[in-house]
């Protein structure tokens, strides 16, 4: 036994979870509401008692390092009826009542001792649901069982959280069978200290302690090859790990915690090239040395494909990595329409063998292209970059097959080519008129800039001319957002890979364009530049080294960019105050609002994906607000997690987006970020990365931090204590345990004062924030005053 956590959640968990393939006869036009409506059905009614269940092999114990959740979320390519059972046993040193919060994204009944005492009756997607109830605890032991239903579709939140809010000096709580040993294991996994490259237990480690490497390929079948058994440190009270950039360290009874050497993790730059095509033969040559891009529990092929045939490379395999591809597209797993992109290209460029020209034409002519075609599935078809890519496979494959009649969509293939490039058409219109929703993304604007590549090359003369001018919008903003090889932005939508900005898949647009900017792999996308007549634009070096000092309107969102040789400063406004902006209308809610218009889509893609309408208090999603850097990979921003522990896979994750939205205010030289974060999310704190081992030098002083690297300073001052933590890496994030928070950077350049002076400089600064009217001052003026917005798009079913 033990005490509760903090704030009082339980973290000691047994749990199970059975997943069932899933079909329904439901059909909806909007496939948001089909989703939502398919949530219900597999919501069962929770019966009034329940036994005490058999903790036999199928439950385990629960363990994620410094988590309020139990949380067994997954990625679903198809659809899943997912149930999750979890039990926990409190202990009362008398009989007391005591109020409790039920935290959860699933229709969750909750069970005291056999009985029922309340339930979330239906799963919804976000934001998460709170149950208040009240639980009539008996001296001794009483038995938690939560009972709980999900659709698995595409990112599903399995996930939990219990809170106990009163009387908390009187419960302890534990694991319902062997106790002692979860909860020493526990105990030993917290307490491990993560250094550089080495991993120091606060005991001997138990029998059967193994450490397992990170594995690191982004190929698929060396990924099924490696080993992962790891090796035995029984006994040990340290190791050091060799050669990986991170590890496990799992025990005997399942439990795991994983940690990160961020040291190890380094921008590359590849090997000067006299010319462009040699520059650009080595990232083809790299690209077509992955066999098959690693999805999880699936591999892509054909951007390895595209590689080999443009270097003439044969290794015998090709047609099975083909036949791969075409049996996914088959499937019509999430993402399927990424394959179909590139299998567009191939066609066009080389040929299917004749072997697979059969199988393709079933595929592709059976294939679902669009939400209101006949079908159920878990496709994501409305994000920005999805729905662009469906409608050009539409058009194009309409045009391969003119002739054949594609059923579920109940038209010839000329018809569907007409309707897919008409869509295409005003895809295009909206992004050229509007700028990005998923603007500056380090993961999405590389899918989006290849799916465009193929509108130049294979559709109609006009829709390529507009193509090709999203193409150039796309280079202009990540170039005028490049700062020393690496792209420093917001980011209309991220995930954990914003801490490594040069690794990201955009990066390797940036690559391409440029040598001196960091290699990455990013998928093997830009695969589909060296068969096409798109080039970039002869600006692009010249805007990544240059100073600028802009604002600037994409989607619903204003960005700010200040960027000289020392530091760069960018973010987007939270609130928009630009008299002028007018924020497009959301249709989701509109009854007769038209499935097949665009304008309807982005409204989807808003109410699912996160709004690019940036205010203070509304539900983030994977929005990326703000960042300040004094180098490529030398970057600080902050964010309220929407999850408390940095292995979880979340949206809003742990340093990708944002929980609730703080209001964010920048101008030269400075950034001011203010957080409230409501009593309605379990999540009560901010934090910042700060990659120390990233910076020359580094003080702290009272409520300021201040760094120093290459050309620039740092000075970021924060309300309220804070605490170093560390998580799945070291020496790299700032917690402050508070609902009510200031943030403030300043920047400095070493051109025009020593440390010394700017240190001094920054501290001069007259700082004082109104926790009660959340407002930030500096030097007796108001900079940044926070005013909570609701935004019912942000709440789905």
């Amino acid at each position: 036994m033990h005490t509760l956590g903090r704030d009082g959640f339980i973290t000691s968990y047994l749990s199970k979870i059975v997943t069932e393939d899933f079909s329904s006869s439901a059909i909806d036009r909007n496939q948001l509401r089909l989703e939502a409506r398919l949530r219900k059905e597999v919501s069962s009614k929770k019966a009034e008692t329940i036994q005490q269940p058999q903790f036999d092999s199928t439950w385990s114990p629960w363990y994620q390092h410094g988590s309020i959740f139990l949380d067994r979320s997954d990625f679903y390519h198809t659809l899943k009826r997912v149930t999750m059972l979890a039990a926990a046993t409190l202990y009362a040193d008398d009989d007391l009542q005591t109020e409790a919060v039920l935290w959860t994204y699933m229709a969750t009944g909750v069970y005291l001792n056999g009985k029922l005492l309340a339930e979330s009756t239906v799963p919804v997607y976000k934001p998460i649901e709170n149950v208040k109830l009240t639980l009539n605890l008996k001296k001794g032991r009483n038995e938690l069982l939560f009972l709980s239903d999900n659709l698995g579709v595409r990112d599903t939140k399995n996930m939990i959280a219990f809170q106990v809010l009163g009387n908390q000096e009187h419960l302890c709580e534990g694991f319902p069978v062997n106790n002692d040993e979860y909860t020493s294991s526990a105990l030993f996994l917290d307490g491990i200290e993560i250094g550089e490259g080495t991993l120091s237990f606060p005991s001997p480690s138990p029998s059967g302690t193994r450490v397992v490497n990170a594995i690191t390929t982004v190929d698929y079948l060396e990924k099924l090859k490696t080993d992962r058994s790891g090796y035995d440190v029984t006994g040990k009270s340290s190791v050091t790990v060799v050669d990986a950039e991170g590890c496990s360290v799992v025990l005997s009874c399942g439990m795991a915690r994983r940690f990160e050497f961020t040291e190890r993790i380094k921008p590359e730059l590849l090997p000067k090239r006299a010319t462009w095509d040699e520059h650009f033969g080595d990232i083809l040559s790299r690209i077509a040395s992955v066999s098959m891009l690693d999805r999880g529990t699936r591999g892509y092929a054909i951007f390895s494909l595209l590689a080999r045939k443009k270097l003439g490379i044969v290794k015998g395999d090709e047609t099975e990595l083909l036949k791969n591809d075409i049996a996914l597209i088959k499937e019509r797993g999430d993402c399927a329409d990424f394959l179909i992109c590139g299998l567009s290209r191939y066609i066009h460029e080389y040929g299917l063998p004749e072997e697979l020209q059969a199988e393709a034409k079933d595929a592709l002519t059976d294939f679902r292209y669009w939400m209101t075609m006949k079908g159920t599935d878990g496709m994501c078809f409305w994000s920005e970059n999805h729905s662009l890519i469906f409608w050009y496979s539409a058009a194009d494959m309409g045009a391969l097959y003119p002739d054949e009649y594609f059923h579920r969509a109940g038209m010839t293939g000329k018809e569907l080519h007409a309707y897919g490039e008409r869509r295409v058409s005003l895809w295009l219109d909206d992004v050229l008129s509007h700028g990005y929703e998923e603007f500056l993304s380090s993961t999405y604007m590389a899918v989006t800039f290849a799916v465009l590549l193929n509108c130049v090359d294979y559709l109609s003369s006009e829709i390529s001319k507009k193509a090709w001018k999203a193409l150039d919008m796309i280079m202009h903003m990540l170039s005028d957002s490049t700062f020393c090889g690496s792209l420093i932005a917001p980011m209309g939508r991220v995930y954990r890979g914003v801490i490594y900005p040069f690794r990201e898949a955009t990066a390797s647009l940036l690559n391409a364009a440029s040598q001196d900017a960091y290699y990455a792999y990013g998928e093997g996308w830009i695969s589909y530049l060296a068969t096409s007549r798109y080039h970039f634009p002869e600006d692009l070096e010249a805007r990544m080294l240059g100073n600028i000092l802009t604002d600037y309107s994409t989607g619903n969102a204003m960005v700010h960019v200040e960027k000289n040789d020392s530091y760069i400063i960018t973010s987007v406004h939270s609130p928009r105050n630009d008299k002028a902006f007018i924020r497009w209308s959301n249709t989701f809610f509109s009854d007769d609002a038209d499935a097949e218009d665009n304008h309807f889509v982005k409204s989807l893609n808003e109410c699912f994906h996160g709004t690019s309408c940036f205010q203070p208090g509304v539900y983030g999603y994977q929005q990326h607000m703000w960042s300040v850097a004094l180098s490529g990979e030398a970057v600080v921003f902050a964010n309220h997690p929407g999850t408390t522990s940095e292995d979880a896979e979340l949206r809003p994750g742990y340093w990708n987006g944002n929980g609730v939205m703080p209001a964010v205010r920048a101008e030269k030289g400075i950034l001011a970020s203010v957080y409230s974060i409501p009593e309605n999310h379990p999540v009560g704190f901010v934090h910042l990365y700060v990659p120390f081992s990233r910076f020359e030098q580094c003080r702290e002083e009272g409520s300021w931090i201040f760094l120093s690297q290459r050309n620039g300073y740092l000075a970021i001052w924060m309300s309220g204590d804070r605490e170093r933590y560390d998580d799945v890496i070291h020496d790299s994030e700032v917690r402050i345990h508070d609902r009510d928070v200031a943030v403030i950077v300043i920047a400095g350049r070493k051109s025009e004062e020593s440390f010394d002076d700017f240190i001094a400089r920054a501290k001069a600064e007259r700082i004082c924030f109104d926790k009660v009217d959340k407002t930030l001052f500096i030097n007796g003026s108001e900079f940044i005053h926070y005013v909570p917005v609701d935004d019912k798009t942000q709440y789905l079913d």
